[in-house]
């Protein structure tokens, strides 16, 4: 199903710009010396940060809130697009979805913000002091749980399309 697209730096702002009013966009920002996960707005669309390893904030907390209310009726909302996740916190998914996806038990909560999530890998060009996923046989570039992967090269998007759910996303930006 591997399907790819490219497009211009400015051209894939104006697509978030785009996307932002059906979907909920997080992506990684710059912080002195840190970069961390930021609902967009169309200011910070230009700020994002691409083929940097690891925001501060794991992906696990998108899907596993540290409050939430369970005893009423999960209220939907927009769809989310999570943009930038590197292959670790992609990998480490796999151990999340294994819990709360069991068949006897799954977790309704999680399966619903999986389902109306759309996630974005991203390759990793460097590595920070911290990074260890080579260390757990894992490659700076994401492999699995991803729905798409952007990459950023001399000012072009290079974008790949792994899941239906990413095709569903790009048909939307190619009708742009």
């Amino acid at each position: 199903m591997t399907r790819h697209y490219q497009l211009g730096k400015e051209a894939w702002d104006g697509v978030l710009i785009n996307l932002s009013g059906a979907y909920r966009i997080y992506a990684p920002i710059m912080y002195e010396g840190y970069q961390d996960y930021e609902l967009m707005d169309n200011d910070l669309i230009p700020q994002i940060i691409y083929n940097s390893p690891k925001p501060v904030t794991p992906i696990k907390t998108f899907f596993s809130p540290i409050r939430e209310n369970v005893v009423s009726k999960p209220v939907p909302g927009l769809p989310v697009i999570i943009a930038g996740i590197p292959g670790c916190d992609l990998s480490a998914l796999d151990l999340l979805d294994k819990f709360y996806l069991d068949e006897e038990f799954p977790d309704p909560y999680y399966s619903r913000r999986r389902n109306e999530t759309v996630l974005i890998g991203a390759d990793c060009h460097s590595a920070n002091t911290h990074c260890h996923c080579t260390s757990y046989g894992l490659n700076p570039y994401p492999e699995k749980n991803q729905d798409m992967n952007v990459c950023l090269v001399d000012g072009i998007i290079y974008l790949s399309v792994y899941t239906s759910k990413g095709a569903k996303l790009l048909n939307k930006i190619q009708d742009m």
